[in-house]
């Protein structure tokens, strides 16, 4: 069963601000914005704990080779996280975009640089949200 898309408040209106400038976005950033605005959005103090928001730490897994990753999910170049042994992504990127708004558990597929690529979203090391950082 498929669960109801859902956002962060402040994540779709920060994600929204930071492409408006944007006439002609790259396809992987409209999805990511056509994604974003079917979702519902919700407070921050109402996210559910499995719901992939900016800032989060997600353990992925490809789901063709079974190897596994850990991402930092950013909006831009910011410092990385030293403390988690995470490669940091931001919505910019193509592997980004699409963390955006996704459930632990929930599989996805895009065309990467080498063909189509399908991973599914294995855990979640940290969510801001979670860990009662309401405003990062």
């Amino acid at each position: 069963m498929q669960r109801a898309r859902l956002v962060n408040a402040l994540d779709k209106e920060r994600v929204r601000e930071t492409f408006r400038e944007s006439a002609a976005p790259a396809p992987h950033v409209r999805r990511l914005l056509d994604r974003v605005d079917s979702a519902r959005p919700v407070r921050p103090v109402s996210v559910p704990p499995d719901l992939v928001t900016m800032n989060s730490i997600v353990r992925v897994i490809d789901t063709q080779t079974g190897e596994s990753d850990t991402y930092a999910l950013r909006y831009g170049a910011t410092r990385p996280c030293e403390a988690h042994e995470a490669t940091m992504v931001t919505i910019h990127d193509l592997l980004g975009s699409e963390l955006l708004a996704r459930w632990v558990g929930e599989s996805f597929e895009f065309e990467g640089r080498r063909g189509p690529v399908r991973l599914r979203v294995a855990g979640m090391d940290y969510q801001p949200e979670r860990s009662g950082h309401l405003r990062l």
